[in-house]
């Protein structure tokens, strides 16, 4: 059983603390994806889980959660998010470049401290 002391959550974010400390009624789930769905690229590692394009955007993302397992007072989940990149071009007046957004996704594993609050997000390869 895992305790807040096997990880450490100094790095982490509390953007979804209130949506943690629900985590026993039967809407967490439901919620968790739409607070997922709302994080930021300063929170979620969307730009390192590019494949096709160079920029990632966070403004129209699509949340799908794998699993979540309860271990002692961290939560562990694993989502699947859907998102736009783009390539970007040299940003000239004249660049013939078009701004084409290009659908990437990526799989996140989230660490949710019940007791603090505090979330970590890695990507999974």
């Amino acid at each position: 059983m895992s305790d807040t002391t096997d990880y450490d959550f100094s790095n982490g974010f509390t953007q979804l603390a209130t949506i943690i400390q629900h985590h026993q009624q039967p809407s967490f789930a439901a919620e968790l994806q739409k607070g997922i769905a709302k994080l930021t690229l300063a929170e979620l590692p969307l730009q390192k889980g590019l494949q096709q394009s160079s920029v990632a955007l966070d403004d129209d993302l699509s949340v799908m959660l794998r699993t979540i397992k309860h271990e002692g007072c961290v939560i562990k989940a694993v989502a699947a998010i859907s998102y736009n990149g783009m390539i970007a071009g040299c940003s000239c007046a004249d660049d013939p470049t078009p701004l084409n957004l290009i659908t990437e996704m990526c799989e996140v594993e989230l660490l949710m401290d019940t007791i603090t609050g505090m979330s970590l997000v890695t990507l999974l390869e």
